[in-house]
């Protein structure tokens, strides 16, 4: 499956994120016919060295340092076959939780860029608000229409927050006074920046796993050749 995204991470910088790699041209049924004769504490074993690799990354060397380790001692004349296909298997496996946790920054992703742009609306509406009443006093009244920021505009922008997992709530609840109105306008500065902030951690967290995923791949290409010339009858004793 291929993964396009471009994201706008920050304003005004766009972060393009580049098309994820494809998987190799038979990976799948490999995968599926190898995985079938797994035993189940071999399955175990497969799915925890994964979710390992996913999340701290590694390199196919360690892994197979790894697979021979815990299946020492049953290894017969197939035994490098066998630790290729241990490794493939959990590449694989690591591949598909890379990219299960790539869709889940997505979503994250996409909810910030929704939020910001909420903020962005409210925040340029309260800097002409601000601007209109330039030089009146903080204790004057914010009335319509120069100063028409309310609860329901508030309440507009909390929602996109929540679900951003951004702090939803406002310190400036009620703009009665053009103090308020100006306090509100900081506040609403200081919440677009620390989304900014925060999605810029976002991309590079998002190129790493995609660079890591890319690395998962390659590493795949490359045990699938050295498998293409073994029997079928890899992994099948192991447990």
């Amino acid at each position: 499956m291929r993964l396009a995204w471009t994201l706008t991470l920050a304003v005004p910088v766009l972060f393009a994120v580049p098309a994820a790699a494809e998987l190799p041209e038979g990976a799948e049924a490999l995968h599926a016919r190898l995985a079938s004769r797994l035993a189940p504490s071999v399955r175990s074993w497969v799915g925890g060295e994964a979710r390992t690799l996913a999340r701290a990354g590694g390199d196919a060397g360690a892994l197979r340092a790894a697979a021979q380790a815990r299946f020492a001692g049953q290894l017969g004349a197939a035994g490098g076959a066998d630790i290729e296909a241990l490794a493939f298997l959990v590449l694989m496996q690591a591949t598909r939780d890379a990219e299960a946790d790539l869709k889940a920054i997505m979503a994250q992703v996409k909810a910030a860029n929704a939020a910001k742009q909420k903020l962005r609306d409210l925040a340029d509406k309260v800097r002409r608000d601000v601007a209109q009443n330039a030089g009146k006093r903080d204790n004057a009244p914010c009335r319509p229409p120069q100063c028409g920021v309310g609860r329901a505009a508030l309440a507009e922008v909390a929602a996109p927050l929540a679900a951003a997992r951004a702090p939803a709530g406002f310190a400036q609840r009620e703009v009665a006074t053009l103090r308020d109105l100006r306090a509100l306008h900081d506040e609403l500065k200081g919440k677009l920046d620390s989304l900014n902030q925060t999605s810029e951690m976002t991309s590079l967290r998002l190129q790493m796993l995609m660079d890591r995923r890319s690395k998962f791949i390659s590493t795949l290409s490359n045990i699938m050749k050295k498998l293409a010339s073994t029997q079928d009858a890899i992994v099948q004793n192991l447990k």
